[in-house]
């Protein structure tokens, strides 16, 4: 959760977006009353690359081992080709780029809280992931909270 974590932006998390306007919200009201973090993206100023806003937290990991990862999302008018996920990135030294794992599908529209779940295993050569929320190539608002990153 996002209720231990003082500061502005909460302490480990970080933002970054590209080829949008995003605004990024913290503390937002909570699922259980605490803190969630929120991103809201009023406009896509081009689409190569991808439109994203993003909160991020870097965990080190070890290649070839299995991660569960998980939390809850909530959206408001999502619109667009992409939509709003949690989405591991991986990372190798010096934070060079390795790619992605989805393990759920975009979510658009407008919903309620709901938990969103997978496993994950890291690739070859990864250091660092990157857990993502994320709103990519869309419009609207989301809301995000006990984002969960564990090895199992």
């Amino acid at each position: 959760g996002f209720e231990a974590i003082y500061g502005t932006p909460p302490l480990f998390w970080g933002t970054y977006s590209q080829n949008c306007v995003a605004a990024f919200r913290y503390p937002e009201p909570g699922r259980g009353g605490g803190s969630s973090a929120g991103i809201g993206v009023t406009e896509i100023t081009a689409t190569d690359p991808l439109p994203a806003a993003l909160w991020a937290q870097s965990v080190p990991v070890q290649a070839g081992k299995s991660y569960s990862v998980g939390g809850w999302i909530k959206t408001d008018n999502i619109k667009g080709q992409g939509g709003v996920m949690i989405v591991p990135q991986w990372k190798g030294p010096g934070y060079s780029w390795i790619g992605v794992t989805e393990f759920m599908p975009y979510i658009k529209g407008t919903n309620g809280w709901a938990y969103y779940h997978g496993e994950v295993t890291a690739p070859q050569g990864v250091e660092l992931c990157a857990v993502c929320c994320i709103v990519a190539d869309s419009v609207g608002s989301a809301q995000f909270d006990d984002i969960e990153f564990k090895e199992e």
